[in-house]
């Protein structure tokens, strides 16, 4: 909706358009036709975009006829902007579902998928991970079709079958990215920006770890640069948890043991 310029407040408008043309079910006669129905016109989107068009092209004049269309009442002139925005919303989702109906290799998939994603779905109300984790399941076609060498084409409901079955992995496919709140042990180099982190068990003497090293350590017994250190290893991750926090930073430590 939002990203077709619709807002909240205009869909009741658009509810009484769709009644008011007697828009019910279907783009057009061609797309009843393909769906072994008669191919009839009437009341569906297309004849109720043209009438509420011509209603909008002729507000000031009566409701006559005109090339056989009927103009809907109750679109006035300052209408235009919304009208032109359902009607945008309308041929962009039919050109889709189009599109959608052809089989094609996974490849050509993922591209219709990504630009339906793109198109229909606004970054302002939508999840960001989210639009990330479908963007890149999408994504994964173009790899699969790669390492399997598969050169044929899908039909929608093969392909729909495939991403019902990643989506059905779970978060485990996607690790911390996967959403929600995910626990997890720290690790280097995983510096992404989360809204809020929790760092748990920074008690004294456990963090950051102290080298407890064996009589026999060459390497504890003369040190060099660039020798593994589980300190250093614990301060640089702190320091990477300080930046990747955006909006909270918790803490938590054993102030008392309860014994």
């Amino acid at each position: 909706r939002t990203a077709f310029g619709i807002g909240a407040a205009e869909l009741d408008t658009i509810v009484a358009w769709v009644r008011e043309s007697g828009i019910r079910w279907g783009m057009d006669e061609t797309h009843r036709q393909h769906m072994e129905l008669p191919p009839t016109r009437e009341n569906s989107w297309r004849a109720g975009l043209d009438s509420l068009l011509l209603g909008y092209a002729l507000a000031p004049r009566g409701p006559e006829l005109v090339a056989g269309i009927s103009p809907a009442a109750g679109v006035s002139a300052g209408d235009g902007p919304l009208l032109g925005n359902l009607a945008w919303f309308v041929e962009t989702l039919y050109r889709h579902l189009r599109s959608l109906a052809q089989p094609a290799a996974p490849a050509v998939w993922a591209k219709r998928l990504l630009e339906l994603v793109d198109q229909f779905m606004s970054p302002d109300e939508s999840d960001p991970i989210a639009l990330d984790r479908l963007r890149a399941v999408v994504t994964e076609l173009n790899d699969w079709q790669q390492l399997s060498g598969f050169s044929g084409e899908l039909e929608g409901p093969a392909l729909r079958w495939l991403i019902e079955r990643r989506f059905d992995r779970g978060g485990a496919g996607f690790g911390f990215l996967g959403g929600g709140v995910t626990v997890c042990a720290m690790l280097p180099m995983r510096s992404i920006p989360f809204r809020v982190i929790g760092l748990l068990g920074l008690d004294h003497g456990a963090f950051p770890r102290r080298a407890t090293p064996l009589s026999f350590d060459l390497m504890a017994a003369a040190p060099r640069r660039g020798d593994p250190s589980p300190r250093e290893d614990d301060r640089y991750l702190f320091l990477e948890t300080l930046v990747s926090a955006r909006d909270a930073l918790h803490l938590s430590y054993v102030g008392q043991s309860v014994r």
